[in-house]
């Protein structure tokens, strides 16, 4: 049987927290990023879990050389061993300069 729970910033189905379309509009896109690895930690911890039950990453980004700019140096603070899945795109945003998916294991 499937079972889904729909949850403020997200929805839990079958043990996976879905977290989608975290962003923030700060001076610089390192902040923005930086932002939104501090406010997923917060979220996970409300959910019993941590960066190490990540299964899954989409990272869009406006412009894709700040993969290597910035998003690596948190990437390897926040995942420094067995890291998620990833995938980086380049995408319109609007004002923010990043915004991110997470899949996230969540223990019983």
């Amino acid at each position: 049987m499937f079972e889904k729970k729909n949850v403020e910033n997200g929805v839990i189905f079958n043990n996976v927290l879905y977290l989608a379309g975290w962003a923030v509009v700060c001076d610089t896109v390192e902040d923005e990023i930086k932002t939104i690895f501090e406010g997923i930690g917060e979220e996970l911890k409300k959910h019993g879990t941590n960066f190490e039950n990540v299964l899954r990453v989409t990272v869009y980004l406006r412009d894709l050389h700040d993969r290597e700019r910035f998003l690596n140096k948190y990437w390897e603070k926040y995942f420094p061993k067995n890291p998620p899945a990833r995938t980086c795109l380049e995408a319109g945003l609007g004002e923010c300069r990043a915004e991110m998916d997470f899949y996230v294991a969540v223990p019983d």
